[in-house]
């Protein structure tokens, strides 16, 4: 079984011409097109940045149960040792694997520790076309390749959308390499997909917690194709970056557990609900927590903050509500942990406030210093700034 599995770094589905008309086509459309395939138009990431979504497909569990739960915690290092990841299974049953990807990438850890080693055949600082030239393509083989040029293109021009078309431009390019130095029907499976969306520059400026979790950040790029496939197609259920590893290793005929959150592709069942948990910010910081924290349905989009306050763009009643509270409690991050700290830290904010005298009842005056008055005058003026 030959599988093929190319990673496009923040590719952002819905900016697409393959998935809305209305968008002009690209030359990432052009060459799916003439592939064929299955795209998946409702598949989502339940975290929606790189070290936390990889953590999320090589394993097929939530970043609770599998420990990359954090912007920093990287799957090379925070993988659970409990997690049997994918790529070990092909390993262990005799797969030759290939990767390529940015030495920086291998070193920060986007790869689990299972699979290192020397009998792994890494890239290290080749070109994709020396790359692709050297490879050869063994009968049961597993080919990763990692294409970052899309998120490197949409952050050296800060997310300005007339700038995007470069990151289709380099990411097509890639593309085309792959058709011409190995071509697609090499491959039994092949899978293409993303690990988060973004946001344009002026986008979360003036969004709130429910439209930080949207399809913006949090669906992804999902597209299977079996060998033969000339026709592209389009599948609608819901689906989940956790479905790869099922769909690989039953497709492989590679046994695996039943404690996976994951459903294959290529089974008429989806996801009831997909957990989405997430930071207040896009960067990353050592002291950040999840705060935010979504339920991804065929209804719809239901989130929650730390305050328990939730938005939905649909009406949910108390007993949905309540179910949801228990689905977060069991599969998301510091959920009940952090929701707490909210309560007290609400009730140190109104300790504060409402002591008025100190212990002798002489009153509590409060003087600002001028740095402090000039700072909050400049806050408040920069709110109307333009992007």
């Amino acid at each position: 079984m030959k599988i093929l599995m190319i990673f496009v770094d923040m590719l952002r589905p819905n900016i697409l011409g393959i998935y809305n008309r209305r968008n002009a086509g690209n030359r990432i459309d052009s060459q799916i097109e003439k592939w064929g395939g299955t795209i998946f138009t409702n598949c989502y990431t339940p975290a929606p940045d790189t070290p936390r979504s990889l953590g999320c497909l090589w394993t097929s569990k939530y970043p609770k149960e599998n420990g990359c739960d954090n912007r920093l915690k990287y799957p090379h290092f925070f993988l659970k040792n409990s997690c049997n990841d994918f790529l070990k299974r092909l390993k262990d049953s005799g797969y030759q694997l290939n990767f390529f990807m940015s030495e920086t990438c291998r070193v920060l850890g986007e790869l689990p520790q299972s699979i290192d080693g020397e009998d792994v055949n890494y890239s290290r600082e080749k070109k994709l076309p020396d790359f692709l030239d050297s490879l050869v393509i063994k009968e049961n083989s597993f080919t990763f390749i990692g294409i970052e040029d899309f998120h490197y293109a949409v952050s050296d021009c800060y997310a300005k959308r007339k700038y995007v078309s470069l990151g289709f431009e380099k990411v097509g390019r890639a593309l085309e390499l792959i058709e011409e130095k190995l071509g697609i029907d090499t491959f039994d499976l092949a899978i293409m997909f993303s690990d988060h969306g973004f946001k344009y520059l002026e986008e979360p400026v003036k969004e709130n917690y429910y439209k930080q979790l949207n399809k913006d950040r949090t669906q992804i790029f999902m597209l299977v194709r079996k060998k033969g496939e000339t026709k592209l197609t389009y599948n609608h259920k819901l689906a989940c970056i956790l479905d790869v590893y099922p769909t690989i290793c039953n497709y492989a005929k590679i046994s695996f557990g039943s404690d996976i959150s994951g459903i294959d592709f290529f089974e008429k069942k989806e996801h009831e609900s997909i957990m989405i948990e997430d930071h207040k910010t896009f960067n990353a910081l050592m002291t950040q927590t999840i705060e935010y924290w979504g339920i991804r349905s065929r209804r719809g989009l239901a989130c929650i903050n730390c305050e328990q306050k939730w938005i939905a763009n649909y009406k949910m009643d108390d007993a949905e509500k309540k179910r949801y509270i228990n689905l977060l409690k069991t599969y998301a991050s510091c959920f009940a942990e952090n929701t707490k700290m909210q309560k007290i830290r609400g009730y140190y904010k109104n300790y504060l406030v409402s002591n008025p005298c100190y212990w002798d009842m002489s009153k509590r005056v409060v003087r600002k210093p001028i740095k402090v008055y000039l700072n909050e005058i400049l806050q408040f003026f920069m709110r109307f700034l333009p992007c």
